[in-house]
């Protein structure tokens, strides 16, 4: 193609490049948080403040209340839509991030490097090991390439590309490649059919796109808005019913003649009239909890920062408290509860079966089983030190890096290895024998002979043969076997009767065996069959993707916290049970608790239509599902959800391919793998793990506990504060026809107090403690019998000592209530500064809401809220 068809075909197909939808505006944010009923209630209540303040009373300061409200309410605002703002473009820095790839393409007839972006309809581009395809396209010409289409089809094994083979229904081979997959083994080249958005990969993000943008709201959120709804309702009733005591109070005074006026008068009675209505609006302005709203966005708003340390990038806010609710989690196998990293754990040589940190073998022997493992491997495949572990990064095929690995760590002999380093035991083999050197020659893998051979020269006239393969091909072509000093003895019955023992064994604890052989020859044998007959085995391997550390703890602590894990994967039905069993997400295999993806599909669904009723019989003992597709997850997911078997389920998924990105949609809180998942499942997730980790799932649930946690005990604060205020405002006006606390005094409880309550409390870091005990029902209110105990008890106590001080103290300790208006200031000021002290200890009660005994344990863990108790103290003094 010349310059001026690759313009045509840009402006015809696009860039290769699929472009991120605009990010929402700081304003529609703003917008959006303000749709909250809480809030829409609190600005109804600000503006009848207002109006009665300003315009009924005609009062200089009634503006201060209103005002106030709607300052709680545009904090509030600000706080959660910067925060949301501020996550998105964290989010996109994040992808932006990614390295434009650079990739080979012949164009013009000619090899040419550019980036990725540059690539259109037509360019022939040049694939090999490692490579990751940046476009789909069909295979042309002949070539060896095993493609990784795990991101698409949850599959783990390989697929060959070129010209389709069919065995029966199965495709063998097929000359299609999708862009976001990984070319695990070969080299070929690539008709590019489809750039950008044409893409599948393109298709699926715009379909996420394009689903239906309405969100529902959170299960917390939901709680709040009932119980909003509650408050209101409440608050309502009390203001209808002391208004209609005043004029029953009024009533009995024209009645028993006992009212300032004999006869009704207009410029005095409708004004009295007006003050009981505007009592009413005081005490139901005084229901409304201010400061909940505030308390929400700060307690997620702090442990999104802090979860940002514990690996976990939150999309959403309000997946935070609904991961702490959650009953169970979907997970994905490879790379979350294992390492993704393929490792040699056994090793079986000369009759003995040894684990890496056992192994001892003789010289010889240590240098045959080296130079076969690392001389059939691919010059791409590598090891690069990491900064994160002591591990090696991968580069290229997995099962031949770990090949690498093992022949590094028997070369290093215990000693600490430098994966940057040249000194390295596979760079030193493969400098033994370069792939340019005389007389070498590689019979490259086939699916048919599963293994291949490479013949390298070890001296004048002499050629040594090494062969690598499934250990029950590899063993049929080996006729001898080495012993630990070096010799070699005839390949007997009763030594094939061990190996194939050994084969059995390594595969019921899930290993993937493969055998090293090697033949010493004379001559340059050029035919593949010959070149691997007479074979003598040097040994087996054992090779796993091993389970992360700290998953069998992490599932643990899950099973503590009533969170049922249930893995979902493409591998076959064997590996998947036995890593599920190393996980301790199964003890056994028993009926129902491991299914293969197709009997689970034809049992739930027969013709893709849920069957809820057989659903339910499935999914309780379901534990583990393998060889299951994106499709199966998305499925379990929805029955799980729409189940009514026990109670309600709160469910959690993980991802990383771009057919996992419906599933992480439909989930309550979806997972996405921030080093393996693609741009669609992150797109579609509501948290990013950094690190894949599935302790750092754990992690989540514990924030979402604290969280809500945090929440309720704000909640009981405020609603704590807001009963005593409410009955005494009403009898206050009912018997006293005025409130003892002002309004004034009320706005400096409600707002200054309970805005920096809801700072003290909602910031309370998590504990282990907080994973041993059940997940909250998701159909249960958000106020606990224990919490309503404690807030009718506490509320009962400072009633008790408020109706006290009101009615029986004020003869003895300040003029009463009725003398002239210094009396009554004094009275009701010792009135307000009891109830604030009384409100500063009920800070502290609330920070137990689990029938805790010691209010004071962990206290001092949390200086911000010392610091706050102790300021808001010393600004009652000075007040």
């Amino acid at each position: 193609m010349v310059v001026v068809q690759v313009e045509d075909r840009q402006k015809k197909f696009g860039k290769n490049e699929i472009p991120m939808e605009p990010q929402t505006s700081i304003l529609v944010l703003m917008w959006e948080a303000l749709q909250d009923p809480t809030l829409i209630f609190l600005c109804f209540a600000a503006i009848v403040s207002l109006v009665i303040g300003v315009f009924v009373e005609k009062d200089p300061m009634g503006w201060l209340e209103g005002t106030a409200i709607l300052t709680a309410v545009v904090v509030v605002v600000l706080v959660g839509s910067i925060n949301d703002y501020q996550k998105e473009s964290q989010f996109r820095s994040l992808n932006a991030k990614k390295d434009d790839m650079t990739v080979t393409v012949i164009r013009d007839g000619q090899k040419k490097e550019m980036s990725c972006h540059n690539l259109v309809v037509g360019d022939i581009l040049l694939l090999g090991t490692g490579d990751i395809v940046t476009c789909d396209g069909y295979a042309i010409g002949p070539n060896d390439l095993q493609i990784n289409e795990k991101m698409l089809t949850g599959e783990t094994v390989n697929k060959r590309k070129g010209e389709y083979e069919l065995d029966g229904d199965r495709v063998v081979k097929s000359p299609i490649l999708f862009a976001g997959t990984q070319v695990q083994d070969g080299q070929g080249k690539v008709l590019v059919l489809a750039v950008g958005t044409a893409t599948y990969q393109g298709t699926m993000q715009q379909k996420m796109d394009e689903a239906d943008a309405e969100q529902s709201r959170s299960i917390l959120q939901q709680k709040l808005d009932d119980m909003t709804s509650y408050i209101t309702n409440a608050g309502a009733a009390f203001a209808i019913v002391t208004v209609l005591i005043l004029c029953f109070r009024m009533y009995l005074g024209f009645h028993q003649g006992l009212c300032c006026k004999e006869a009704w008068d207009h410029a005095v009675h409708w004004s009295e009239l007006l003050s009981f209505l505007i009592s009413g609006v005081t005490i139901f302005v005084v229901a409304v909890p201010e400061g909940l709203p505030l308390a929400v966005t700060i307690a997620l708003a702090f442990s999104v920062k802090k979860m940002l340390k514990d690996q976990n990038l939150v999309r959403h806010l309000t997946a935070c408290e609904t991961m702490g609710g959650a009953t169970t989690i979907c997970s994905d196998k490879t790379g979350t509860l294992t390492t993704s990293k393929m490792t040699v754990v056994k090793v079986f040589c000369d009759g003995k079966v040894f684990t890496m940190e056992t192994l001892r073998l003789s010289p010889i022997l240590k240098k045959l089983l080296c130079d076969a493992a690392v001389v059939n491997t691919m010059s791409k495949t590598n090891l690069r030190g990491s900064s994160k572990s002591k591990e090696p990064d991968y580069l290229g095929n997995d099962t031949e890096c770990g090949l690498l690995v093992m022949a590094n760590k028997i070369g290093a002999n215990g000693k600490p290895i430098d994966y940057d380093s040249e000194d390295q035991e596979y760079k030193r083999i493969r400098r033994e024998f370069p792939e340019e050197m005389e007389g070498r020659k590689q019979f490259t893998f086939s699916s048919d002979r599963k293994r291949m051979s490479t013949r390298v020269k070890i001296g004048p006239g002499k050629y040594r043969i090494f062969c690598k393969g499934a250990a029950e091909m590899v063993v049929e072509l080996c006729t001898h076997r080495y012993n630990m000093d070096g010799s070699v003895e005839p390949m007997t019955p009763k030594i094939k009767k061990e190996i194939d023992d050994v084969i059995n064994q390594f595969a019921d604890e899930a290993l993937r065996t493969i055998c090293l052989a090697v033949r010493d020859v004379s001559v340059e044998i050029d035919d593949v069959e010959e070149a691997e007959k007479n074979l003598t085995m040097i040994g087996l391997v054992g090779i796993e993707d091993p389970v992360r550390e700290e998953v069998p703890l992490a599932i643990q602590q899950c099973r503590q916290a009533g969170i049922i894990v249930r893995m979902v994967t493409g591998d076959n039905m064997k590996t998947a049970a036995a890593i599920a069993k190393k996980c301790g997400i199964i003890d056994k295999e028993e009926e129902g608790n491991v299914i293969d993806g197709k009997t689970f599909r034809e049992r739930v669904a027969p013709g893709d239509v849920l069957d809820q009723q057989e659903f339910d019989k499935v999914w309780p003992k379901l534990r583990v599902m393998g060889r299951s597709t994106p499709l199966d997850k998305h499925l379990l997911v929805s029955g799980i959800q729409a189940s009514k078997i026990g109670v309600s389920q709160t469910v959690a998924v993980t991802g990383d391919g771009t057919n996992d990105a419906p599933a992480l949609k439909k989930a309550d809180v979806g997972f996405a793998m921030g080093i393996q998942g693609t741009d669609v499942a992150k797109n579609a997730s509501d948290i990013i793990i950094m690190d894949d980790n599935f302790a750092s799932i754990v992690k989540a649930v514990m924030w979402g506990r604290c969280v809500y946690d945090n929440i309720c005990r704000f909640l009981q604060f405020q609603l704590t504060v807001n009963i005593t205020a409410i009955v005494v405002a009403c009898v206050g006006s009912a018997v006293l026809t005025s409130s003892p606390l002002t309004a004034i005094q009320m706005l400096w409880v409600n707002l200054i107090m309970d805005s920096f309550a809801s700072l003290a409390l909602a910031t309370e870091d998590p504990s282990v403690q907080l994973l041993q005990r059940k997940p909250y029902p998701r159909n249960r209110g958000v106020l606990s019998k224990i919490m309503m105990k404690n807030m009718i008890l506490h509320a009962l106590w400072q009633l008790v000592v408020l109706a006290v001080l009101i009615f029986a103290v004020g003869d003895d300790y300040c003029h009463h209530s009725k003398g002239g208006a210094a009396e009554t200031t004094q009275h009701y000021t010792m009135i307000f500064n009891v109830f604030v002290l009384m409100q500063l200890f009920n800070e502290i009660n609330s920070r137990k809401i689990h029938n805790e005994w010691n209010v004071f344990s962990g206290i001092f863990n949390n200086f911000l809220f010392l610091f706050i108790v102790i300021g808001t103290m010393a600004a009652q003094v000075l007040l």
